[in-house]
């Protein structure tokens, strides 16, 4: 995040809105702790939540009325959200936040998702990290998984005394396809239906594209 001051660390933090007065001007900086924390929660939220089938579905919350924990926010929210990652941990007080009921901000307010008011009064400022701010270091590269592969290996040629005598490296594009290997089954069938074969082995592959590699390559 862009400010004018110099980094502030989540533990240079308090709880009172007005202490330190320099992280409104300072940008913010994360621990390789606070990192950790968060990778962490992100795979406690991706059990929850996964497989998603999209990167929208990724991001943004459930429009499910019946599950108000997946309807509130995405995983990456709820990640920076959750008890176990300090990043935030600062703005968690009642002091800090947004209390239904018990804010002045929010009291005379009336929604059809009255819980989507709460949260931390800092938010969208310079030292409370959401997940527009991780995600603006990703986005240009975060891609959902493909089905094409890209696979290089290499052999070695030994002669009597277990020494190299030529090496050789090379590389397959490989594409899986929506059929099974065994094409008694339909593609969308559901794994619980599938035939023996299909479900040791999965979808078909086909070989797009095979070369060989120079040293230089590699």
């Amino acid at each position: 995040m862009l400010a004018n001051g110099e980094p502030i660390n989540g533990s240079d933090l308090s709880s009172d809105p007005n202490d330190p007065p320099e992280q409104w001007t300072s940008s913010r900086s994360l621990s390789a702790q606070e990192i950790q924390e968060l990778a962490a929660a992100m795979v406690e939220q991706v059990k929850k939540r996964g497989p998603f089938l999209s990167l929208s579905e990724f991001i943004n919350r459930r429009l499910d009325g019946g599950n108000e924990e997946l309807a509130l926010k995405g995983a990456l929210q709820a990640a920076l959200d959750d008890d176990s990652v300090s990043i935030n941990a600062a703005f968690r007080t009642a002091e800090r936040s947004f209390n239904i009921g018990g804010s002045s901000e929010t009291s005379g307010m009336t929604t059809a998702f009255t819980k989507a008011l709460e949260g931390p009064i800092a938010y969208g400022s310079t030292p409370y990290i959401d997940q527009a701010d991780i995600l603006r270091h990703m986005g240009s590269v975060l891609t959902p998984r493909g089905d094409t592969f890209v696979i290089r290996t290499y052999g070695d040629s030994l002669d009597a005394q277990g020494k190299v005598a030529a090496r050789a490296w090379c590389e397959a594009i490989v594409q899986r396809t929506p059929d099974y290997v065994d094409g008694g089954d339909d593609a969308h069938l559901k794994t619980s239906n599938l035939s023996g074969a299909n479900k040791r082995f999965g979808r078909k592959f086909q070989l797009i594209s095979f070369r060989w590699l120079n040293a230089n390559e590699v």
